[in-house]
């Protein structure tokens, strides 16, 4: 190919490939870049793969679904619906929006935003109804929830409370709590 271009007239070679050198450049440069992952992809993802090391009793709702409630503003909200349709230990991911403590009922997992009030009682409540609850910030882990998402040196990370999930028929992996930052006991 190289001979090829050679023998070309110089005016065929300027007036066909410099115009196209800008969109080389453009894909050279966007080839090279690493891909950028939102915290809230990142969450997400946790999220996910939580689904896949917790075992629930025997599910009260369809057998084949998993149902993922989010409770709070959107900004997480279009993360955890990219989960929706996935299959986690062979059950279907549904993603169900709550806008009310009324909306709790027949989840599986309850993600908590960090601007949603909740308090000690509600979450009790739904550790006994079976329902993994999962919040930002380590503070929540305080409040009962059982696990925690939060930040530390620029990374996403998790903790576990042994202590919020007690009453409860969940079974969490040891595979998982190894994987945690913390585990409460």
């Amino acid at each position: 190919m190289v001979l090829l271009l050679f023998r070309w007239p110089k005016a065929v070679l300027w007036g066909v490939l410099f115009p196209l050198l800008p969109v080389f450049v453009t894909i050279q440069s966007v080839s090279a870049e690493k891909p950028i992952h939102l915290e809230e992809d990142v969450k997400a993802a946790f999220i996910y793969n939580f689904t896949k090391f917790v075992q629930w009793p025997d599910p009260s709702g369809p057998a084949d679904k998993l149902v993922i409630g989010y409770w709070g503003d959107d900004s997480m909200m279009t993360a955890i619906k990219k989960l929706e349709g996935r299959k986690s230990q062979d059950r279907f991911i549904e993603i169900k929006h709550i806008s009310g403590r009324c909306d709790i009922d027949n989840v599986n997992v309850l993600v908590i935003s960090r601007d949603q009030p909740f308090d000690e009682k509600t979450l009790r409540a739904l550790a006994k109804k079976d329902v993994l609850t999962v919040a930002e910030g380590m503070d929540s882990l305080e409040k009962g929830v059982i696990i925690a998402l939060y930040k530390e040196e620029d990374k996403i990370r998790f903790a576990i409370s042994l202590r919020n999930i007690k009453g409860s028929k969940l079974k969490i992996s040891s595979r998982l709590l190894k994987l945690a930052k913390r585990v409460i006991k």
